[in-house]
């Protein structure tokens, strides 16, 4: 099996995977994903956690708000973006909880979920029930092992700092309907600097030739992300300006994230520090179904 993909090009890899990305399924994930080989990568990054063996460095992470917004879901279906009937959702729910966690109490996970991601003011709306269905993918791949990724460092006694940004470019309104936040990737363009440069036009994020149209409202949201990451590189401190450039924007604090205190900063064009990111969604995730899969263990016992 090596050897033949040692031979394989990478086009065909690619393509070969795409071809396993499926729908509602419970077969849909990336085929080719990090192994615990023991040489390369010796442990499992939980258990480097749980054996103290974090990596003694400051961290700085997020997620977006809008993770699983409109790029990803068209991946797996093109048609993505027209609403979603309560079966399809609780349908694709039960999939990917069967895919995630086969158990006795499958069911039992998959109503805590539908629980969760439930729209009280338009519970029959279709673009309602597509949003939450959007929200329990993005939190499972991107925001809860994210925020759990910053408890265990923190734990560790590293500094952390966690973000969530909320601001999609210019572009995107051209491109993507109103109901889509801050979509996976956002953030890159603004924290590269993308907004100050000549980017010619991906046919894939917009319409059209030439260059993306970015705003200056882009441009502020993008100067003072480069000013964070800048000033964490230098001095471990998002915020703290010293050694860098005179014209270096002055930014809002952004406190310290730690397990106790866990405040975060909302990144976009007025930022600002809060604390819990989506704490009852991401407690489903990291808590409640670890729990119900330990009782599920304790009855088989």
């Amino acid at each position: 099996m090596v050897s033949c993909l040692r031979q394989k090009p990478a086009d065909e890899l690619v393509t070969a995977q795409q071809g396993m990305m499926k729908w509602g399924t419970g077969e849909w994930g990336v085929a080719f994903g990090p192994v615990v080989d023991g040489s390369f990568l010796r442990a499992h990054p939980d258990d480097l956690y749980d054996r103290g063996r974090a990596h003694p460095v400051d961290y700085l992470l997020g997620v977006n708000n809008h993770e699983y917004g409109l790029m990803l879901p068209s991946l797996v279906d093109p048609k993505f973006g027209q609403g979603m009937t309560e079966e399809t959702f609780v349908h694709s729910l039960e999939a990917l909880i069967g895919m995630l966690y086969p158990s006795s109490h499958t069911a039992s996970i998959v109503a805590a979920a539908r629980e969760l991601y439930h729209d009280q003011d338009k519970p029959d709306d279709p673009m309602a029930i597509q949003r939450q269905f959007t929200h329990v993918f993005g939190d499972w791949m991107y925001v809860a092992p994210t925020v759990d990724t910053a408890n265990r460092h923190a734990a560790s006694g590293s500094k952390v700092y966690l973000y969530e940004y909320h601001y999609p470019p210019a572009f995107a309104s051209t491109v993507r309907p109103g109901w889509v936040g801050a979509d996976h990737c956002d953030d890159v363009f603004m924290v590269t600097g993308c907004p100050f440069l000549d980017v010619p036009v991906n046919t894939r994020m917009t319409e059209g030739e030439g260059l993306l149209p970015f705003s200056s409202e882009d441009r502020k949201v993008s100067g003072d992300m480069m000013a964070y990451w800048a000033n964490f590189a230098r001095t471990g401190n998002p915020s703290d300006r010293t050694g860098g450039p005179a014209d270096s924007p002055t930014v809002p604090e952004w406190p310290r994230y730690t397990p106790d205190s866990p405040a975060y900063m909302n990144l976009g064009l007025t930022s600002s520090e809060d604390v819990g990111l989506h704490h009852d969604r991401v407690a489903l995730w990291n808590d409640v179904i670890p729990e119900i899969l330990a009782s599920s263990e304790r009855d088989e016992l």
